[in-house]
């Protein structure tokens, strides 16, 4: 297991400062956390504009 708190990010076509900022909010496993905020019915763009993200 790697130690980066990004690793679920792998392959996303971002720069180290989003990688940082989506990890600071989203947490070890953003992919995880985005599924549930989609769960409970948002879209892509109202997570990322309620939490200052890129879509």
């Amino acid at each position: 297991m790697r130690s980066r708190p990004d690793q679920d990010l792998d392959g996303a076509a971002l720069d180290m400062e989003d990688r940082r900022r989506i990890a600071d909010t989203l947490g070890i496993t953003p992919r995880e956390a985005l599924s549930a905020l989609a769960g409970y019915g948002l879209h892509d763009h109202d997570i990322a504009r309620h939490h200052g993200l890129p879509p």
